[in-house]
């Protein structure tokens, strides 16, 4: 793949070498969609624009560059609709039950993207993790990196450090170590051998209950079904509640 024959005669003057992310702009893409088609597989990067009709570039190692109407929230929330098996908020729970408290990963099956720092309006950065190949730092005085993925010829310029991308990979693998915990919890607690002893054992050993984070998402509805109601409710009301509510 090769981003730069993505870009219209103005995407090429801005970016005569490398494509700058941080300074991509809506006119600088040749395609734009009324609506999203999106191929989760081949998606690299998520960039928020500042926009009336595209509020998103989508960078693909398949379809190149192109604009799309909807949000980052809007495309990741169409793809939590769509699984039947996890109440929307744990996509965003199961990370911090994982350690990780600030920028929350989205990770679903093999989708794993990590967000950047938020620019002054807003904007934010979405990479694909598994997809990135290798990236170096551009100059020491640069708070910005030249990243390469996987099936592509041309790297990105993307607006962050070193350190930075690093520790969010880490983050990643830390969250998926965390679901694949919990994946382990419930073959064992839900398999034929349940009741026999090694396998209490090891349950009893897992540090990562699926338990916990269903009460995690039910204690967060309970108040904010309260707080919709006007209801002034205190911690210990809220844990009856929920205490009653999975027996």
């Amino acid at each position: 793949m090769k981003f730069s024959d993505h870009l219209t005669p103005a995407g090429r003057r801005s970016h005569p070498v490398t494509i700058d992310t941080s300074q991509i702009k809506h006119h600088h893409i040749r395609t734009h969609q009324k609506s999203h088609h999106i191929h989760w597989e081949s998606v690299l990067m998520l960039i928020s624009l500042t926009n009336k009709k595209h509020k998103t570039i989508v960078v693909d190692s398949r379809q190149g560059l192109f604009a799309v109407p909807e949000t980052t929230n809007q495309l990741f929330n169409a793809v939590k609709q769509k699984q039947r098996v996890l109440p929307p908020n744990s996509f965003r729970r199961m990370p911090i039950h994982a350690g990780v408290t600030e920028y929350i990963p989205f990770i679903f099956g093999q989708l794993r993207f990590t967000p950047l720092k938020k620019t002054e309006t807003g904007d934010q950065i979405w990479i694909a993790a598994s997809k990135v190949e290798n990236h170096e730092i551009i100059s020491s005085t640069d708070n910005a990196l030249k990243v390469w993925f996987k099936k592509c010829e041309e790297p990105l310029i993307i607006p962050t450090s070193f350190y930075f991308l690093n520790t969010r990979l880490k983050e990643i693998d830390d969250v998926w170590d965390y679901q694949m915990s919990m994946r382990a919890n419930i073959r064992i607690a839900l398999g034929k051998k349940a009741n026999v002893r090694y396998s209490q054992y090891l349950l009893s050993k897992f540090p990562n209950s699926p338990l916990d984070l269903i009460l995690d998402s039910n204690r967060i509805a309970i108040k904010e079904t309260m707080k919709y109601y006007c209801i002034d409710i205190d911690d210990a009301i809220v844990e009856a509640i929920l205490k009653k509510s999975i027996q």
